[in-house]
């Protein structure tokens, strides 16, 4: 069933079928674990704060999407396989 949410990363109401955020949060994530995994697979010993100052990115997106579980993390180096 369809309902009014607001997203839980924007804030912004959309229509949701059952996710927590809008489709324009899931695309910007997308788009984010796209671009962390290109840097990590030519740099795989990075850090959190490698990532996150090479891209440009808060320290926080990343943990984000630790959280998130689409990265995992191994002993201060982050894993695109979770």
């Amino acid at each position: 069933m369809s309902t009014l949410k607001n997203c839980k990363k924007c804030g912004k109401l959309f229509v949701s079928t059952g996710s927590m955020i809008c489709s324009s949060c899931i695309e910007a994530d997308r788009d984010l674990y796209g671009r962390i995994t290109e840097y990590i697979a030519h740099r795989p010993n990075s850090t959190i704060f490698d990532v996150a100052e090479a891209l440009d990115i808060s320290v926080r997106k990343v943990l984000d999407l630790v959280n998130d579980g689409n990265l995992e993390l191994r002993c201060k180096t982050i894993n695109t396989e979770g």
